[in-house]
């Protein structure tokens, strides 16, 4: 056989090789062939997962926001360009991605059980001719995932003129009246419009609240404010007189829709720790200090002026910057003073025609005077707790003049309807209460058109018993007391209008029982046998948070009370509006 040099290989063999080389040359395409098309329906596989993953997040989202109820139907799944109801917007937004060779989407149906709601999602993914945009192959992947119903517990609660405010798992929720934003979702629409029955989640903008985790809210007058945890305040709602912080003082207010940061100053770096809403005035506790912004007719900026304050200016005389750290601060809406309690006694300024400010005159403070302490009053006594109601009004919103005053009716008359007063909770369980007493506020067992200028305690039931709540409504003070042989006992007193003191009725003060602390009636189902956590009050009703769940009692013609109607209550009612859920994805 004839050989190709001394080192070569035979024909045959070069041809063997060859043929084997060959070989594997075709098995390595076949492999990379495979390779690719593997590479390629993994790709796939991971866009349909991801699609149908964002259908899930997005079903998540549509139950937080509608009250864990499912708003969309089998013939109207989620799609990425529908709404919580599967109406389609646009169909622009129609896919998640399509980059011209892929598209993908979501469609999300969903079906409810004993146990929750059990969500049912596919991811497509389309593959497309690139020349003329047909679909050439479709992937899909599935995924369920079971939404348990855990309950949220209300963590703060507030209650302004026309709205009620709550935080719910770190974030803030509103139901009531939008006249001026106060909802902050964005809108503005007139009591004849439109009366939220629902909570509406306060809007959540990047920057803002986005990615933030709230802690206290505050409602006031048709306007409400949120501390979140790294203590910043962002503010909404009616805007006059610097109300909200924000640097202005629009005329006529013109309505902030969204949350906006307050501009603090340099200096108040401190954690925030309390904050309250008067009438067009805020105050907040930061480091121990007072800062307050807004309306300052009265001094109720307490910064030893009238000059209105379009951002937060620091309290003279009381705070850590004084010796004197606050740890509580009050108002009300309407309210042309503050109330609060700084190294344990009580402090007010502002307004005081009616005497609220406790300091034995009717002169306007500018500046914080420590609440008169007498023998067998507020002497030796440790303060815990304000609040300051202090308006002269004739119906629910509706002052009689710009100033207040209560136009042509007179101090003199009952029908001035004057509800200035303050209280003071004192860390031995005591409620001592002063200012107005036209609708036996004082708790006394009568009323008398005579203002009890230093504080007094509150006498009859509560007489024996450790207080260790209070809070009022404009006409209608209420002590939270704990009983050996009740548990939680709840007392109210005075005006009692729109039934704001949960006694059953509608009926006032006139020298008879409810001049003096009355058991509020423990409705079934209601608070009979649950702990109840604190009490606070607004504009003519009162609330109690109890098991992570909020009672309300009074005027509710703006919604105000949760209930998901527009019936006034004269005993506690379940707000279950504010009883939300929390959804628990299971994949």
């Amino acid at each position: 056989m004839k050989r190709y040099g001394a080192r070569g290989f035979t024909l045959p063999t070069v041809v063997i090789v060859s043929v084997l080389m060959f070989g594997a040359l075709a098995l390595a395409v076949q492999m990379v062939a495979v390779s690719s098309s593997s590479l390629k329906g993994i790709y796939v596989t991971q866009l349909a997962r991801e699609a149908a993953e964002s259908g899930a997040r997005r079903a998540e989202s549509c139950l937080r926001e509608n009250s864990m109820s499912v708003t969309w139907t089998e013939a109207k799944p989620l799609k990425p360009n529908t709404d919580c109801s599967g109406n389609v917007l646009t169909e622009l937004d129609a896919y998640l991605m399509n980059n011209g060779g892929h598209r993908a989407l979501f469609a999300v149906n969903a079906s409810t059980h004993a146990e929750g709601i059990q969500v049912q999602v596919q991811g497509i993914v389309e593959q497309l001719n690139t020349s003329s945009g047909t679909v050439i192959n479709t992937f899909s992947q599935s995924l369920k995932a079971e939404v348990r119903q855990e309950p949220v517990h209300a963590t703060s609660i507030s209650s302004g003129l026309h709205q009620v405010c709550v935080v719910l798992s770190g974030n803030t929720w509103c139901n009531g009246g939008n006249q001026y934003g106060q909802m902050g979702n964005g809108r503005v629409e007139s009591l004849a419009e439109k009366v939220y029955l629902q909570p509406e989640r306060v809007a959540r903008e990047e920057g803002l609240l986005r990615g933030r985790t709230d802690k206290i809210v505050v409602s006031g007058m048709q306007a409400a404010c949120t501390v979140t945890t790294d203590s910043e305040i962002y503010c909404w709602g009616r805007s006059g007189y610097g109300y909200l912080g924000l640097g202005n003082a629009p005329s006529p207010p013109n309505p902030q829709t969204k949350p906006a940061k307050v501009l603090k100053p340099v200096g108040m770096t401190g954690e925030v720790t309390a904050i309250a809403m008067g009438w067009d005035a805020t105050c907040a506790v930061s480091g121990g200090d007072v800062w307050c912004w807004g309306r300052n007719h009265y001094g109720q900026v307490g910064d030893g002026t009238t000059t209105h304050r379009y951002v937060p200016v620091r309290v003279s005389t009381i705070g850590t910057h004084a010796g004197r750290p606050v740890t509580n601060i009050a108002s009300h809406p309407y309210a042309g003073s503050f109330c609060a309690v700084a190294g344990g006694d009580a402090y007010c300024w502002g307004r005081n025609t009616y005497g609220q400010l406790g300091d034995n005159t009717t002169t306007n403070r500018y500046t914080p005077v420590a609440v008169l302490k007498q023998s067998g009053r507020l002497a030796g006594k440790t303060v815990t707790k304000v609040i300051n109601v202090a308006a002269t009004r004739t119906q629910d919103g509706a002052i009689d003049t710009p100033d207040g005053t209560g136009g042509s009716c007179t101090p003199s008359s009952r029908s001035c309807y004057v509800q200035s007063h303050s209280c003071a909770l004192t860390s031995d369980g005591q409620m001592y209460c002063w200012g107005s007493n036209q609708y036996g506020q004082m708790g006394q067992g009568t009323w008398s058109l005579t203002n009890q200028l230093v504080p007094i305690r509150v006498l009859g039931a509560l007489d024996g018993k450790v207080v260790r709540d209070i809070a009022s409504s404009y006409y209608t003070p209420c002590a939270l007391t704990t009983e050996a042989d009740t548990g939680d006992r709840l007392y109210c007193w005075g005006g009692n209008q729109h039934g704001a003191g949960g006694l059953g009725h509608t009926n006032v003060c006139n020298n008879n029982s409810i001049c003096s602390p009355t058991p509020v009636v423990m409705q079934t189902p209601g608070l009979q046998g649950r702990y109840i956590t604190s009490i606070n009050a607004g504009v003519n009703r009162m609330c109690a948070l109890a098991d992570g769940v909020s009672y309300c009692t009074g005027l509710n013609t703006h919604a105000q009370l949760g209930d998901g109607t527009l019936t006034s209550r004269s005993v506690p009612t379940e707000a279950k509006v504010f009883r939300k859920y929390q959804p628990v994805f299971m994949f």
